[in-house]
């Protein structure tokens, strides 16, 4: 094992340094299961989408030394002490699960989740970092992990039943509400309960890799291994900022990292040029939604044919909303390429509308269960609208003339059957200029209205 000492009378309070025993777990010969959820990151939307909705309080709950708050160890694992604790002849058997151990996150988890349901909580079929829990045909409140981090929201019935025993049972090293940084993300409930995130701060810190003047004029050349490592540096950054709250920003961080395995100098100048619009700083915002009036999820699907790999493969995206009237709260967003290779624009949008309805229908499962409980079917609760600016896609999927290509039909009937069943209520066309997915699939395309709708919670269109 390592560990730090800094002498008699020295402690985190008194230093504000903080010291820990961390094990060398890859040494361990034992074939251990080793893996563990966090949040996904369409969840924590889903929460702040509850939080402001019920007008619950939103708060963060952090678990100090929480690999050593889980169950006893159930094996025996022997470590040999630091240099400064050794003692001839003695070595340490561990009781709970050290940092370093490769299954210590996973031992974590399994002690809090036999807590929460224990006390009544229930774990989201689709995330198992997601809990829940309902008493009397309503949901009560929610609580999401991302390992020692908690995010949750609730009722009374709630804190009394979950949180308070929660508080009780572990030592906490922070728990706050309403304004906090939640895993990097600065999060802002105002007095209506609505819910603003940001990352304002981390996206400041951003820079870009900056080249000299006789470097810079050569385009065509390869980085030199210093300069791809500052690449991937800023390519990971802008990575984590369009994952989180910069969804304008996803394409060219997609686009960008087809290039990473031999990047030139341009794709280097043209990544800092992705880091100068980080000067735009953008929020989102979610509004208090009435989920007990016609709550529906809709998603904007798009593709840009042929536009990746010289021409091979095509570009798609999505971006999925809660709403209710015309307020929403985004769920998710994605950006990539279409998962085949197609040979028509009609082909890349029909996979692109399939794997946009894919997550919907997913997200639309997940919210049921917390709102209305189980149910064998959830489009009952909450309708899904499709919109697509492809005039060809709808017409295909709304007339009974087939189309010529044989695997393309599948597709086809795949989101005719979708629609004949009621698993997903309309397919729309809208025009291109009214496209919010676009710009998840092209450089350059505007993405001001998808902007604007992030940021006041307000869909410019009738429903």
């Amino acid at each position: 094992g390592r560990g730090g000492y800094a002498g008699d009378g020295v402690t985190e309070k008194s230093t504000g340094f903080k010291a820990r025993l961390v094990v060398r777990g890859f040494e361990e010969e034992d074939d251990n299961t080793v893996d563990s959820p966090t949040g996904d990151k369409s969840s924590t939307r889903i929460v702040y989408s509850i939080a402001a909705a019920h007008s619950w309080k939103l708060e963060t709950v952090d678990i100090k030394a929480s690999f050593l708050q889980s169950a006893k160890l159930d094996r025996t694992v022997y470590v040999k002490p630091p240099k400064n604790l050794k003692k001839a002849g003695i070595i340490w058997q561990l009781n709970k699960p050290a940092y370093g151990l490769a299954d210590s996150s996973r031992n974590w988890y399994n002690s809090l989740r036999s807590f929460l349901l224990s006390l009544g909580c229930s774990v989201s079929k689709t995330d198992q970092a997601f809990f829940f829990h309902r008493s009397e045909g309503r949901l009560n409140g929610v609580i999401l992990l991302h390992v020692d981090d908690f995010l949750l929201c609730g009722n009374t019935k709630f804190k009394n039943i979950v949180v308070k025993k929660l508080l009780e049972k572990y030592d906490i090293s922070k728990h706050k509400a309403e304004k906090f940084l939640y895993t990097g993300v600065n999060i802002c409930q105002s007095s209506n309960a609505s819910i603003t995130i940001d990352q304002f701060q981390y996206a400041s810190n951003v820079r870009t890799y900056q080249l000299d003047r006789a470097r810079a004029q050569l385009k065509s050349s390869d980085l030199t291994p210093e300069e791809r490592t500052g690449y991937l540096s800023v390519l990971g950054k802008l990575s984590w900022l369009s994952n989180i709250s910069r969804p304008d920003l996803k394409w060219d961080v997609y686009f960008y990292s087809q290039k990473n395995k031999n990047p030139t100098v341009q794709d280097l100048l043209d990544l800092n040029g992705v880091v100068a619009r980080l000067n735009d700083q953008k929020s989102i915002h979610f509004p208090p939604l009435n989920l007990k009036d016609s709550v529906k999820i809709v998603v904007h699907t798009d593709a840009s044919f042929g536009n990746l790999n010289q021409k091979v493969n095509s570009g798609r995206g999505y971006v999925i909303f809660l709403c209710s009237g015309d307020s929403v709260c985004v769920l998710a967003w994605a950006s990539n390429k279409v998962k085949r290779v197609v040979s028509s624009t009609l082909e890349s949008e029909a996979l692109a509308l399939i794997d946009g309805l894919n997550h919907s229908e997913m997200l639309r499962d997940e919210i049921s269960d917390l709102l209305y409980g189980q149910s064998k079917r959830p489009h009952d609760f909450i309708k899904i609208i499709a919109f697509t600016d492809s005039k060809q896609l709808y017409e295909s999927v709304h007339s009974t003339k087939q189309v010529s290509d044989h695997r393309l039909r599948r597709d086809i009937c795949n989101v005719k059957e979708r629609l004949q069943q009621g698993v997903v209520s309309e397919l729309r066309w809208i025009p291109n200029t009214e496209m919010l997915a676009d710009p998840l699939t092209k450089r350059g395309a505007d993405s001001q209205k998808l902007s604007l709708v992030l940021e006041t919670g307000k869909l410019f269109c009738k429903l």
